[in-house]
């Protein structure tokens, strides 16, 4: 089973319990939401090989005394209320060595796109969300980009469950501190 919602929030610094009772089983997850972190910039940056193409470099001020985690989602002009976890969008504070730090936004991808180009098409308009989660969130988010990114490949097949934080269950329930940006790329 399946549960999703487009309505469900929560408050910022405020912990979430989910228990589910099914069948004589109990399955059960915990998740807070970290306060969200505001991007100071979005530029976009024009590809050397590609002039019609872009990546998108965000800028923000990490935390320099927490353990802090990120991941960046992006929608599109075709489908702006869609977003996807953004290519190589999931970020650690391990190795950022200032405060304000760099980092690029690249597009989505689903293991169904066979042509897939990181870049942003100019005059497209983007969607972004930043977030900031807990280190749950970041171990999923990181095995689920293995996964995809190993799925393309038909000789190593991926045969594993990606990290979850529901006990008794599979799945997650992640709450995170978000930011939101739509950002128009022209030349």
């Amino acid at each position: 089973y399946a549960y999703t919602s487009c309505v469900l929030y929560g408050v910022e610094g405020k912990s979430y319990t989910l228990d589910i009772y099914y069948e004589g089983q109990h399955l059960s997850a915990n998740t807070s939401i970290p306060n969200p972190v505001s991007l100071l910039s979005i530029t976009p940056i024009q590809s050397e090989k590609e002039i019609e193409k872009f990546l998108l470099k965000a800028r923000f001020v990490d935390n320099k005394y927490t353990k802090d985690y990120y991941k960046t989602f992006v929608s599109s002009s075709e489908n702006p209320l869609f977003y996807l976890s953004s290519f190589m969008g999931n970020f650690d504070d391990t190795d950022f060595d200032t405060d304000t730090v760099s980092i690029p936004i690249l597009k989505g991808s689903t293991i169904y796109n066979e042509r897939f180009s990181p870049l942003f098409q100019k005059g497209e308009t983007v969607g972004v969300k930043f977030c900031h989660m807990e280190r749950c969130a970041y171990l999923y988010w990181n095995e689920y980009e293995k996964a995809l990114t190993s799925s393309r490949n038909p000789l190593f097949s991926i045969r594993k469950n990606l990290p979850s934080n529901i006990e008794g269950g599979v799945g997650y329930w992640f709450g995170y501190g978000t930011s939101s940006y739509f950002i128009d790329i022209k030349e």
